[in-house]
């Protein structure tokens, strides 16, 4: 340390620019997400395990809709309870915010990609697992525009919150705000489709009884999260 003022004033030539940086985290909060997540994904691991186990035996190109329909939700769920979390909070920087934002969106389109065909199959009173390019391709295409408005969305609040923790004081938010409406208009109407498929899937379902579980299946969890 200087002696005098006439030294502290000379040491002040050798300090550039001096960048600071804060994190702050509620610990009890941060503890509960990590272990909800833990606890979720080692019951996903063991329900995948149990799944595959009993249908080993049948060849993937048999599957009824049903069956394709939980292997890739359990797929999601895994994505949901994203395993490399944990490292977001042990490696700067923002790869594992934005892989975790990734696995989210990869969940819900999986969700909504799910009500759309099952519902679909339902009002057509399909057995089978039949492919429409052109209507399929509709629905694929809707959902990954979803998708990719949800990442880019996520990413953008995510880096910004990197940059600038002070969120809404010192940036312009107002590209983020838009994109945030543009988002929740495409939600929108998925969910309206959705809802539309529920009741035009209804008269099917009383007329094949066998189509019940499946619709119920269906109807639970969209009535639920929707």
């Amino acid at each position: 340390f200087p002696d005098s003022a006439e030294e502290n004033q000379f040491s002040k030539s050798y300090i550039g620019d001096v960048q600071f940086k804060y994190e702050w985290r509620n610990e009890a909060f941060t503890e509960e997400e990590l272990s909800l997540r833990m606890i979720y994904l080692v019951i996903t691991t063991i329900a995948i395990f149990i799944f595959f186990l009993k249908i080993r035996t049948i060849p993937l190109g048999d599957w009824s809709i049903e069956q394709i329909s939980v292997a890739a939700l359990l797929a999601s769920l895994i994505a949901l309870n994203n395993p490399f979390y944990p490292l977001e909070f042990v490696v700067p920087g923002l790869f594992f915010p934005l892989f975790d934002c990734f696995c989210q969106v990869i969940h819900q389109s999986i969700l909504l990609l799910y009500w759309v065909f099952i519902f679909d199959y339902i009002r057509k009173g399909s057995k089978t697992i039949v492919i429409d390019k052109k209507f399929d391709g509709i629905k694929i295409a809707l959902i990954l525009t979803y998708a990719t408005l949800c990442f880019i969305l996520f990413s953008w609040f995510r880096a910004l919150d990197y940059r600038d923790p002070i969120f809404g004081e010192t940036q312009s938010v107002l590209g983020l705000v838009l994109l945030f409406f543009l988002d929740a208009i495409t939600f929108g109407a998925i969910a309206i489709w959705v809802m539309l498929l529920m009741v035009l899937g209804a008269p099917t379902v009383s007329k094949q009884p066998y189509l019940k579980a499946r619709y119920l299946m269906a109807l639970v969890t969209a009535v639920i999260v929707i």
